[in-house]
């Protein structure tokens, strides 16, 4: 566990960056499929952490990596910091597309996710070239 989160924050930092390393998609270019399965990993992630649940990940929609790490106890942990600090999940929507500068690639969707607090709450799905989950994070806006 504890491993996993240093690993989470590390990739955090990376993807915090996207000053420098990331450019912003333009919205004429975001292919629709492509963020029908971000919208869809990340309303069934977050209702079912809100739910009180979890979303189990299948290695069809998630690497492995993520598959075996964003465990239920994980989720229901994460949950309870996320809604300590912002309330309880309601919804979101999508606001932006961003992808590495130097051509490797991932895709970062990034959500407005709508707290009960009402403050500003990103919700953070990465994607990779084959459209599996590789990273989800939630922050401040």
């Amino acid at each position: 566990m504890k491993n996993f989160l240093h690993l989470m924050l590390i990739v955090f930092v990376v993807l915090s960056c996207r000053e420098t390393a990331f450019k912003k998609v333009p919205d004429s270019r975001v292919v629709g499929a492509r963020l029908e399965i971000a919208k869809h990993l990340t309303e069934e992630i977050m209702g079912g952490m809100s739910g009180g649940n979890f979303y189990k990940l299948t290695t069809a929609e998630a690497s492995p990596r993520m598959v075996d790490k964003f465990t239920k106890r994980v989720q229901k942990q994460s949950y309870k910091q996320i809604s300590s600090l912002f309330g309880e999940y309601h919804s979101h929507e999508f606001q932006e597309l961003w992808k590495p500068k130097d051509g490797s690639f991932s895709e970062i969707y990034r959500f407005k996710g709508q707290f009960a607090s009402g403050a500003p709450v990103e919700i953070r799905t990465v994607l990779d070239r084959k459209g599996k989950l590789i990273g989800f994070f939630i922050k401040p806006w």
